[in-house]
Order: C-alpha cells, then sequence, then structure tokens
C-alpha cells in the first residue's frame, strides 16, 4: 500500500549556521582612490569678526573655519576682500580682539593657540598654544595691550603679555567647571562668565588678582550658560542660555544690579554704542537698548540671525550708508552692514576665502554617498559614478542610516533627527524634520539605524548632562517613543536588533563641560513589546583590568552572536544572556573621552571593523585580523566608514577629512550556497556562506527541468528569501549563481501543506472533478493527539487530528482536515 508522509511546518526561524571558514590570504584590497570630487571646497563659516583699520581703511577681520583656517582681512569700504593667510592647522575660531594699536587677535578652538595680524606690516604671526588647554574660548583686551583668553577644558585664564611674547596661567576661573565661556574687559577688571551645570559670573581685579563672584539676577528661569558679553559703557551685556531658551541680561557695573532680562535672544553679542543706544536681536526683530533710560523698545527691524560680535564704523563716501554703521559676519560668512536708525542693510556674499571643509557623518545608498560637514549648514548627496555633488540644507551629521530608499540624518546640536527622500527635489521640505530631541535634553544622535518599520536614535546627552536617550520612530504609524537616560548618566553608541529586541552599548562619557558620573560602559537589552529594557551588563575583558569605559559600534553577527568593539579589542557575546564567548584585543587598550562609535560590519563571511580607528578585517571563527588600508597607511585613523553595495568601503582619514576615499575588496573565495528550506506555505529559504548583503541569482530545478529564475538578496546574516512558491510536491534542486559562477545545488523537497475544512461537508460538496483530484489525498484515521515532525498515513483515510506545532495548538480534538498538496 502506498504511504504519503506529511512534514509538519509552523512559520519557521533559521537557526544560523557556523560561519564558513574566513582564510585571511583570501581577501585582498585593490583601487585604493581619493575622491576629490567630494571635497567641499567653497566653504565659508564665520563664527566671529573684529573691526580694526588699516592705514586709514576700514576693515573687518574674520576666519573662515576648515584645513586650514584661513584669516581674512576685508576693506569695508571698497567692500572687497585685500588680504588672507592660512592658519598653521585645521581651526575653528570663536574670538577675535583688537587692541589700542589696531592689531587684532585670535585664538583657535581647536588648541587654544594664539594669532597675531598686524594691519600696518600686513604680518600675520603664529604665537604659539597655552600648553594643556583644549580651546581657547574668549578674549579681552586691557588698557595696556595685554591679551587674555578664557579656556575649555579646565576653565582657565591666561595673560598674555605682547611686549615679552610669554603666556602666563593666571588661574582657573571655575573650579567646578570646563568651560570659561564669555569674557569682556572694563575699567581694570575682566568679567568672566561659564557654560556648567552652576553657571556663576566672577570678576578678576588685574592689579590684586583676586576674584570675586557676582550674584546673578534671581529668576523664573535656570540659566546654562553666559556664553558670549560685550560691555557697552558702564553695561556688561550677555548673551545666556537657559532652559527657556535665549536671554539677554543687561548688568550695570558700577552700580552692581541687573536689569530685567530680554527674552527671545538670538545671540551672540551685542553692538556697540552708537548714538547712545545698543542694538541686539531679539523675538525676530532689532531691540534698542537706551543707555540713559534703560529701557528696552523694539524696532521695526526684522532680524532672524545673531550678531557675530564686529563692530561700528563710520563708511567713506557711502551715501546709501551714511551714518555710523554695525556690521558683522552672518555664519555662512556674509558680510553684514546695518545702520540700526533707519534699518537699511548690505549684504556682501562670497568675498571672503573658502576653505576646504571638515567632511562629517557616512551613509551609502543605490551608488549615492551622503555626508555634511563640521559645523555647516551644507549637506552633500555624491553620485560615485557620476562623480557630481547634489546638495541640500543640513547641520553637523553624527550618524546616518538608509533604508527603503530614504536617507535619516541624525545632526548636532539639538539632536534633531531628519529624513531625506533622495527621489525628490532638495529643497526646505526635504529634508524634514521628523523631531528635535534637544526638549528631551539630548544633543548629539551618534547612533542610528533602521531596524523593520523603526528608526532608532542612540544619543550623547546636552552640554554639562550625563543621560543619554534611546528614542523609536515607527514609521508605519509615525510615533515616537524616547527612553530618556535608559543605561543610568550613560550616552547611547551602538545599536543592534534580533528578535524584537534592540541591543544597545553605552560610554560613560555625557555632554560636554560634564565630568562622567559612572565608572563602566553597559551592554543592555531592550525589549520593544515591554518598552522597557530586559537586560543590562558592564563589559569585562579579560585583556585588561581597567574599567571599560566606552563601547563602539554592535552588529548581530552570522553565527548569532552579538559582535562589539571596545577602544582595542573585539568582543562577541551570546545575545541571550550577554556573556563573553569570545575577544581579542589588536590595539593599546586605552579610554579617553569617546563620543562617536567605532564601526563594525560583515562582508562574505569575514568581520570589519575599526578598532581605535584602525579598520581591521577579521576571522571572526579564529579572530585572527590584518590591517587594511594598504594603498595608504595600514596604520591612518579612520573618522568614518561605509560599505556600498558595489564592492568598496568608502571612508575618511582622520589625518585628511576634507575628502572621500575608497577602497575595493577582492575576494579569491567565491560566496556559496549551503543549505535551503521551506516554511509552512512552501517558501523557499537559502543560506549562504561568505556571501552577506550580495545578489545571487537563483535556478530551481525539478526532474531535470528549469522550472524557476530569479535573484535573491542575501541579508547580512547570510540568508535569502525565495517569494516564488514551488507548485508541485517533490524533490527540487537549487542553484545560486553569484558572478557567473554556479555555487553548487542543494536539494529541497515540496511538502504537502495542512488546510483546515470548515465542515466534513466540504468533502461531499466537491464536484467528481474535484474528488477525483483530492481523492488519493483523503484519509481516514482518527488521530487524538499529534505532536511529532512526522507521520505516515494509509493511501486513503480521512485525517481528525489535534494538531500542536511548536508548542502550541491550533484545532481541537477531531477536526476535519484535508492535504494540499
Amino acid at each position: 500500500m502506498k504511504k504519503f508522509a506529511l512534514l509538519l511546518l509552523a512559520s519557521m526561524i533559521l537557526s544560523a549556521v557556523p560561519v564558513a571558514a574566513a582564510d585571511l590570504d583570501n581577501v585582498s584590497f585593490s583601487g585604493y582612490e581619493s575622491l576629490t570630487d567630494t571635497a567641499i571646497t567653497d566653504y565659508r563659516q564665520t563664527p566671529d569678526c573684529i573691526v580694526s583699520q588699516k592705514n586709514g581703511t576700514n576693515i573687518l577681520c574674520t576666519t573662515t573655519s576648515g584645513v586650514p583656517g584661513k584669516f581674512n582681512v576685508f576693506d569695508l569700504d571698497a567692500r572687497k576682500l585685500i588680504e588672507s593667510y592660512n592658519l598653521n592647522e585645521e581651526a575653528t575660531v570663536w574670538s577675535h580682539a583688537v587692541d589700542s594699536q589696531g592689531r587684532v587677535y585670535l585664538t583657535t578652538y581647536n588648541n587654544c593657540k594664539m594669532y597675531r595680524y598686524t594691519p600696518a606690516l600686513s604680518k600675520f604671526e603664529d604665537l604659539g598654544s597655552v600648553a594643556g588647554e583644549s580651546a581657547g574660548l574668549a578674549m579681552a583686551v586691557d588698557d595696556q595691550d595685554n591679551v587674555y583668553i578664557s579656556t575649555y577644558k579646565r576653565a582657565k585664564l591666561i595673560k598674555f603679555d605682547p611686549k615679552t611674547g610669554v603666556f602666563t596661567d593666571l588661574g582657573v576661573v571655575f573650579p567646578d567647571a570646563q568651560y570659561a565661556k564669555s569674557m569682556s574687559y572694563y575699567k581694570g577688571s575682566l568679567y568672566i562668565g561659564s557654560k556648567a551645570p552652576n553657571t556663576r559670573l566672577k570678576k578678576y581685579d588685574l592689579s590684586s588678582g583676586v576674584f570675586t563672584e557676582i550674584a546673578l539676577p534671581d529668576t523664573n528661569f535656570k540659566i546654562t550658560s553666559l556664553y558670549s558679553s560685550r560691555v557697552v559703557r558702564d553695561y556688561l551685556i550677555s548673551y545666556t542660555e537657559s532652559d527657556a531658551g535665549g536671554k539677554w541680561l543687561i548688568y550695570h557695573i558700577p552700580e552692581n544690579r541687573w536689569l530685567p532680562p530680554v527674552s527671545g535672544a538670538n545671540g551672540l553679542y551685542p553692538s556697540p554704542e552708537i548714538n547712545g543706544k545698543c542694538y541686539f536681536p531679539a523675538g525676530g526683530y532689532i531691540q534698542e537698548f537706551d543707555l540713559e533710560s534703560e529701557t528696552v523698545t523694539q524696532t521695526d527691524i526684522k532680524y532672524n540671525t545673531g550678531f557675530r560680535r564686529g563692530g561700528a564704523v563710520m563708511l567713506k563716501n557711502d551715501s546709501y550708508l551714511p551714518n555710523l554703521t554695525f556690521v558683522h559676519v552672518f555664519f555662512d560668512g556674509t558680510i553684514a552692514y546695518l545702520d540700526p536708525v533707519t534699518g537699511k542693510t548690505r549684504g556682501v556674499k562670497d568675498a571672503l576665502q573658502s576653505c576646504p571643509a571638515v567632511l562629517r557623518g557616512l551613509g551609502y545608498l543605490e551608488g549615492k554617498l551622503y555626508y555634511s560637514t563640521y559645523m555647516s549648514t551644507i549637506g552633500v548627496e555624491y553620485d560615485v559614478n557620476q562623480k557630481s555633488q547634489n546638495r541640500f540644507s543640513s547641520g553637523q551629521t553624527e550618524g546616518i542610516a538608509v533604508s527603503d530608499g530614504k536617507v535619516y540624518l541624525g545632526v548636532y546640536p539639538g539632536a534633531k533627527i531628519h529624513e531625506l527622500d533622495p527621489s525628490k527635489p532638495f529643497d526646505s521640505t526635504n529634508p524634514t524634520l521628523l523631531k528635535a530631541l534637544s526638549s528631551d535634553g539630548q544633543d548629539r544622535p551618534f547612533a542610528l539605524e533602521v531596524f523593520g518599520d523603526y528608526l532608532v536614535a542612540g544619543t550623547v546627552a546636552d552640554y554639562n548632562s550625563v543621560g543619554g536617550a534611546l528614542s523609536l520612530y515607527n514609521r508605519r504609524t509615525k510615533q515616537w517613543t524616547v527612553k530618556k537616560n535608559i543605561i543610568p548618566n550613560q550616552s547611547i553608541t551602538g545599536l543592534a536588533f534580533r528578535n524584537g529586541k534592540i541591543f544597545l552599548s553605552s560610554c560613560i562619557y555625557g555632554g560636554l563641560g560634564i565630568d562622567p558620573v559612572e565608572q563602566s560602559a553597559q551592554v543592555a537589552v531592550y525589549d520593544i513589546a515591554q518598552q522597557k529594557l530586559a537586560g543590562t551588563s558592564s563589559l569585562k575583558l579579560p585583556q585588561t583590568s581597567q574599567a571599560i569605559t566606552f563601547i563602539g559600534d554592535l552588529e548581530m553577527g552570522p553565527d548569532n552572536l552579538l559582535w562589539g568593539v571596545s577602544s582595542g579589542a573585539l568582543f562577541a557575546l551570546n545575545p541571550d544572556t550577554l556573556e563573553l564567548v569570545k575577544s581579542k584585543s589588536y590595539e593599546p587598550m586605552s579610554y579617553g573621552r569617546q563620543w562617536r562609535p567605532f564601526r563594525i560590519f560583515f562582508d562574505n563571511g569575514y568581520l570589519y571593523a575599526t578598532i581605535r580607528n584602525i579598520l581591521y578585517v577579521v576571522d571572526p571563527n579564529t579572530l585572527e585580523a590584518k590591517k587594511v588600508l594598504p594603498g595608504s597607511s595600514e596604520n591612518a585613523p579612520l573618522t568614518e566608514l561605509v560599505k556600498g553595495d558595489d564592492g568598496y568601503l568608502y571612508f575618511i582619514e582622520e589625518t585628511q577629512q576634507t575628502v572621500i576615499k575608497r577602497i575595493k575588496m577582492d575576494y579569491a573565495v567565491q560566496a556559496s550556497l549551503i543549505g535551503s528550506s521551506t516554511d509552512e506555505n512552501n517558501k523557499v529559504f537559502l543560506q549562504f556562506a561568505n556571501a552577506s548583503n550580495i545578489k545571487s541569482e537563483i535556478h530551481i530545478w525539478k526532474d531535470g527541468v528549469l522550472k524557476k529564475t530569479g535573484t535573491a538578496a542575501v541579508s547580512g546574516d547570510g540568508t535569502a528569501e525565495i517569494t516564488a512558491l514551488l507548485d508541485e510536491v517533490g524533490d527540487y534542486e537549487v542553484s545560486a549563481i553569484i558572478n557567473g559562477t554556479e555555487t553548487g545545488k542543494i536539494t529541497l523537497s515540496r511538502t504537502a501543506k495542512i488546510e483546515r475544512l470548515a465542515e466534513k461537508s466540504d468533502l461531499d460538496s466537491m464536484t467528481a472533478a474535484e474528488k477525483e483530484k483530492w481523492e488519493p489525498y483523503i484519509i481516514a484515521q482518527e488521530v487524538e493527539t499529534f505532536e511529532p515532525d512526522r507521520i505516515e498515513f494509509p493511501e486513503s483515510c480521512l485525517v481528525k487530528l489535534d494538531v500542536k506545532i511548536n508548542g502550541s495548538y491550533f484545532t481541537t480534538v477531531k477536526t476535519d482536515w484535508r492535504i494540499t498538496p
């Protein structure tokens, strides 16, 4: 008697096979190339400026940020650039000052270096760095032309004597802060403001060397920084950051009293005195402060940006602006003229020398790269085939994710999440802002990934704060879920996903201006359905006895392990228990302040990781590794890395951050098809080795006849899915054609499908033709409970089953079923 074998399958989850051996001798790299067209060379970012005179001519001096920074001297009368000088480094300059002789000083944010420009001699000098300080923040000049710098990261006050050329450390201004953020000079004293959880204002008496604290006004808002300031006559006017937005605080110095604050401040500086008045922008308009009556009046002049220091000048032979005119720069390098009495304005664009910009963030989608620049307003779509740029409006991107034809940008400051649709024109609505996480106390979205319906962001908290957030955006429902301080007092720096759970990694460092609270970084698991953490673990590695303070990127491997990178080491965890499975160090295991995740991903059975920003390719089985980038320097640190679907790795080197480079990955061993299976609907699943993230041509044969052809996209875990169903019961041969080569044939069986009948009468109502079709499969055998994977039935019998599949009962006892081929 003929018997029929029935295989019962539920919705099947494939267990990953072991990763095939990844012999490092079989991977090589060629075609090292610098994509010079990715550079942004017309970049003019000007955070600050000052006015002076050169042989009787009104000049404005400003420094454009870039590599290197460039000092510009602009003739305000003739409205043209007359001189420019390169700084000796990549530089951003937040502060300029001028002395009584018209000499202009500037200090760099990058390494607290000072430069001096002498207009009469057209001389530009590098005066050296302030030892031990990370950044110069504010500058002031006293009556003897001594120059003072306030600093980050030790909130110090430094004096420069132009007669001796000597820097003198005058001590720490704020022992409980890292930023001595603003500074102004008035009658023998300096007034210095901090940026800290406990913002303060101090007076430094130059003759006695004594610091005296000045009580801040009693307000209904929390002052978070005295960001910048200027003395106008007897008033110290400070642009102030607060938890209620920007404010202007006005302090009468001789009488030690505060005036009512002015809300809606745009910053960054008020104007100098102009005809007994001072002007500053707030609420979208220019505000006029009368220095005699102490009244603030809103003018009719609309102004939606801030003043970047600048000064007041009487222009020569200018009939359009014949009065005392305030001049400053916009952030994009435009020279702005304003007569605050008449409201007349003028702008001169693109006059300053541009600098190559530092590139920031890197994403890849369908043959195009996406990136922005450091402290910028420029985003770029770069076509790697056409070698052409298409620009869009963007702030400084920290993290970029791509999915379903969309590009997601995580932008600093304010942890703004944007969605860019490359299929639409780039305009004021594209990219579109999805959410600003600043209201949740977040500032830097370095970790950004798409997991199915969810766009997920891991962020660093705002200045002077610890406690990053995990934020989930459901792209289908358009709803956000924000979990602040999810790993207490730590920032979220890495993300991975498996089975409805998000894996997080952290670092102990919060925003700038505050020291860490915790000692050890964490790996955690977030359950999306439960909306809470399902487990946390402090990472401990046998390679070091140090507490691990930073964990970078995370990635689920094809071996079902959770892989990560920290400082100089790779590690793999059991994702169910977060227990360490294996690890190895490749670079020195030392830690410092770090936010930007080291990158990690799998390709063709190999693991790629930037270990202490050095790019390695690793055999995940043996952890043997070798450095990449032979065409450049194998020790070149990287700031950004992304893999294209064209076989290239795209990256930005730390030593040359103005251009994107790439290198081709070549594999001596072909990817191969190693297994296959079907689900309950006979959909075909394939398992590949050494073939993640590629496309394969698929051939399906039966009895020597080609039945199906198509393509399958192989995902990161080495699996692929064929959406076409197999038509007939029986054995098939499946082969994969990769790069024109057949990788082997796998036998696959298409089994019968169990189908529930609503009523037994379904059998009786069949036509004769239908009965003829189904008669061989109508089985009459009663089985009370069925649990085994496989059972054989007689040729003709009626099946009544209570079927249990994967632990769940699908019917009740004695239910009528039929078998569908």
